[in-house]
Protein backbone atom coordinates (compact mmCIF):
# COMPACT_ATOMS: atom_id res chain seq x y z
CA UNK A 1 0.00 0.00 0.00
CA UNK A 2 1.00 3.57 -0.53
CA UNK A 3 -0.66 6.35 1.47
CA UNK A 4 -0.48 9.94 0.24
CA UNK A 5 -1.17 12.02 3.35
CA UNK A 6 -2.97 15.33 2.98
CA UNK A 7 -0.94 17.77 5.09
CA UNK A 8 -2.63 21.06 4.20
CA UNK A 9 -6.20 22.10 4.87
CA UNK A 10 -8.68 22.77 2.06
CA UNK A 11 -6.64 20.83 -0.52
CA UNK A 12 -8.92 19.62 -3.33
CA UNK A 13 -6.37 18.01 -5.68
CA UNK A 14 -3.10 16.39 -4.81
CA UNK A 15 -0.23 15.19 -6.98
CA UNK A 16 1.22 11.76 -6.22
CA UNK A 17 4.37 10.20 -7.70
CA UNK A 18 3.88 6.44 -7.62
CA UNK A 19 6.70 3.86 -7.65
CA UNK A 20 7.23 1.77 -10.79
CA UNK A 21 4.37 -0.52 -11.77
CA UNK A 22 0.59 -0.30 -11.77
CA UNK A 23 -1.29 0.84 -8.68
CA UNK A 24 -5.02 0.95 -7.96
CA UNK A 25 -6.63 3.92 -6.26
CA UNK A 26 -8.48 2.19 -3.41
CA UNK A 27 -11.65 4.33 -3.47
CA UNK A 28 -12.39 3.97 -7.19
CA UNK A 29 -10.45 0.91 -8.38
CA UNK A 30 -8.83 3.10 -11.06
CA UNK A 31 -5.49 1.67 -12.25
CA UNK A 32 -2.75 4.33 -12.35
CA UNK A 33 1.00 4.64 -12.72
CA UNK A 34 3.71 7.31 -12.57
CA UNK A 35 2.68 10.90 -11.81
CA UNK A 36 -1.05 11.19 -11.03
CA UNK A 37 -3.40 13.82 -9.64
CA UNK A 38 -6.26 12.77 -7.38
CA UNK A 39 -9.31 14.60 -6.09
CA UNK A 40 -9.06 14.75 -2.30
CA UNK A 41 -12.28 13.95 -0.44
CA UNK A 42 -12.60 15.14 3.16
CA UNK A 43 -13.58 11.70 4.50
CA UNK A 44 -11.17 9.54 2.47
CA UNK A 45 -7.44 9.13 3.02
CA UNK A 46 -5.80 8.88 -0.42
CA UNK A 47 -4.19 5.48 -0.75
CA UNK A 48 -3.14 3.09 -3.46
CA UNK A 49 -2.70 -0.69 -3.62
CA UNK A 50 -0.06 -2.35 -5.83
CA UNK A 51 -1.27 -4.66 -8.60
CA UNK A 52 -1.43 -8.33 -7.62
CA UNK A 53 -1.82 -7.57 -3.90
CA UNK A 54 -4.39 -9.13 -1.58
CA UNK A 55 -5.64 -6.58 0.96
CA UNK A 56 -7.49 -8.03 4.01
CA UNK A 57 -10.04 -5.75 5.69
CA UNK A 58 -11.89 -6.31 8.95
CA UNK A 59 -14.76 -4.34 10.48
CA UNK A 60 -13.56 -1.76 13.03
CA UNK A 61 -12.92 -3.10 16.54
CA UNK A 62 -11.81 -0.85 19.37
CA UNK A 63 -10.11 -3.64 21.36
CA UNK A 64 -9.50 -7.40 21.40
CA UNK A 65 -12.31 -7.75 23.98
CA UNK A 66 -14.95 -6.83 21.38
CA UNK A 67 -16.92 -9.56 19.66
CA UNK A 68 -14.84 -11.17 16.87
CA UNK A 69 -15.65 -10.52 13.23
CA UNK A 70 -18.04 -12.81 11.35
CA UNK A 71 -16.54 -12.20 7.93
CA UNK A 72 -13.16 -11.31 6.47
CA UNK A 73 -13.07 -9.14 3.34
CA UNK A 74 -10.28 -9.60 0.80
CA UNK A 75 -9.65 -7.06 -1.95
CA UNK A 76 -7.72 -8.85 -4.69
CA UNK A 77 -6.05 -6.66 -7.32
CA UNK A 78 -5.49 -7.94 -10.85
CA UNK A 79 -1.98 -8.25 -12.24
CA UNK A 80 -0.85 -9.84 -15.46
CA UNK A 81 1.83 -11.90 -13.75
CA UNK A 82 2.35 -13.27 -10.23
CA UNK A 83 2.47 -11.72 -6.77
CA UNK A 84 2.48 -12.94 -3.14
CA UNK A 85 0.76 -11.40 -0.10
CA UNK A 86 0.56 -12.52 3.55
CA UNK A 87 -1.98 -12.31 6.37
CA UNK A 88 -0.84 -13.01 9.93
CA UNK A 89 -3.48 -13.57 12.66
CA UNK A 90 -3.40 -14.67 16.29
CA UNK A 91 -5.50 -14.30 19.45
CA UNK A 92 -4.34 -10.71 19.92
CA UNK A 93 -3.08 -11.25 23.45
CA UNK A 94 -1.07 -13.84 25.33
CA UNK A 95 1.84 -15.94 24.13
CA UNK A 96 0.11 -18.79 22.30
CA UNK A 97 1.78 -17.74 19.08
CA UNK A 98 5.10 -19.00 20.48
CA UNK A 99 3.63 -22.53 20.50
CA UNK A 100 2.15 -22.42 16.99
CA UNK A 101 -1.21 -20.84 17.89
CA UNK A 102 -1.11 -18.39 14.98
CA UNK A 103 -2.31 -18.34 11.39
CA UNK A 104 -0.15 -17.24 8.49
CA UNK A 105 -2.07 -17.21 5.23
CA UNK A 106 0.00 -16.94 2.07
CA UNK A 107 -1.91 -15.62 -0.95
CA UNK A 108 -0.50 -16.08 -4.43
CA UNK A 109 -2.12 -14.34 -7.39
CA UNK A 110 -1.49 -15.09 -11.04
CA UNK A 111 -3.02 -13.34 -14.02
CA UNK A 112 -2.82 -14.62 -17.59
CA UNK A 113 -4.87 -12.57 -20.04
CA UNK A 114 -8.43 -13.90 -19.67
CA UNK A 115 -7.97 -15.72 -16.32
CA UNK A 116 -6.89 -14.81 -12.81
CA UNK A 117 -6.10 -17.18 -9.95
CA UNK A 118 -5.91 -16.66 -6.19
CA UNK A 119 -4.34 -19.49 -4.20
CA UNK A 120 -4.28 -19.65 -0.41
CA UNK A 121 -2.21 -21.83 1.87
CA UNK A 122 -2.12 -21.67 5.64
CA UNK A 123 0.50 -22.28 8.31
CA UNK A 124 -0.12 -22.50 12.05
CA UNK A 125 -2.91 -23.89 14.24
CA UNK A 126 -4.89 -20.72 15.08
CA UNK A 127 -8.51 -20.67 13.86
CA UNK A 128 -9.93 -17.16 13.39
CA UNK A 129 -13.51 -16.58 14.51
CA UNK A 130 -14.83 -15.77 11.04
CA UNK A 131 -16.01 -18.56 8.77
CA UNK A 132 -16.93 -16.55 5.68
CA UNK A 133 -14.72 -14.59 3.32
CA UNK A 134 -16.02 -11.96 0.93
CA UNK A 135 -13.64 -11.57 -2.01
CA UNK A 136 -13.61 -8.54 -4.30
CA UNK A 137 -11.72 -8.82 -7.59
CA UNK A 138 -10.54 -5.37 -8.71
CA UNK A 139 -9.14 -4.48 -12.13
CA UNK A 140 -9.91 -7.58 -14.19
CA UNK A 141 -9.41 -6.42 -17.82
CA UNK A 142 -12.54 -8.15 -19.22
CA UNK A 143 -16.03 -9.08 -18.06
CA UNK A 144 -15.85 -12.07 -15.70
CA UNK A 145 -17.98 -14.94 -16.96
CA UNK A 146 -17.10 -17.68 -14.47
CA UNK A 147 -15.71 -18.11 -10.99
CA UNK A 148 -14.75 -21.44 -9.46
CA UNK A 149 -13.67 -22.13 -5.90
CA UNK A 150 -11.75 -25.36 -5.39
CA UNK A 151 -13.22 -26.69 -8.65
CA UNK A 152 -16.86 -25.74 -7.91
CA UNK A 153 -18.64 -23.06 -9.96
CA UNK A 154 -19.72 -20.14 -7.75
CA UNK A 155 -22.20 -17.32 -8.39
CA UNK A 156 -20.54 -13.91 -8.70
CA UNK A 157 -21.96 -10.44 -8.36
CA UNK A 158 -20.84 -7.58 -10.58
CA UNK A 159 -20.67 -4.06 -9.16
CA UNK A 160 -20.24 -1.23 -11.68
CA UNK A 161 -17.85 1.58 -10.72
CA UNK A 162 -17.93 4.28 -13.40
CA UNK A 163 -16.25 2.59 -16.38
CA UNK A 164 -15.02 -0.47 -14.47
CA UNK A 165 -16.51 -3.56 -12.87
CA UNK A 166 -15.77 -5.04 -9.47
CA UNK A 167 -16.64 -8.70 -8.91
CA UNK A 168 -17.52 -10.23 -5.57
CA UNK A 169 -18.07 -13.73 -4.28
CA UNK A 170 -18.74 -14.86 -0.69
CA UNK A 171 -17.25 -18.23 0.27
CA UNK A 172 -16.22 -20.29 3.27
CA UNK A 173 -12.81 -19.67 4.85
CA UNK A 174 -10.25 -22.37 4.15
CA UNK A 175 -10.48 -22.28 0.35
CA UNK A 176 -7.43 -23.28 -1.66
CA UNK A 177 -7.97 -21.86 -5.15
CA UNK A 178 -10.27 -19.30 -6.76
CA UNK A 179 -10.19 -18.94 -10.55
CA UNK A 180 -11.94 -16.15 -12.44
CA UNK A 181 -12.23 -16.45 -16.22
CA UNK A 182 -13.42 -13.95 -18.81
CA UNK A 183 -16.81 -14.22 -20.41
CA UNK A 184 -16.40 -16.52 -23.40
CA UNK A 185 -12.98 -17.64 -22.07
Amino acid sequence: MLVSPVIQSKVQRQGVLLPKGTWYYFWTGQPVSGDVFINVMPDQIPFFVREGAVLPVYPIRQSTTERPVDELTLYVYYKNGTETSHLYEDAGEGYGYTEGDFSLKVFETQGKGDSFTLQQRKEGAYQPEYRRVKVYLVGFPAFVGHCSVDGREMPIKEIRLRDRSLYTVTIQDGFSTIIWTAQGG
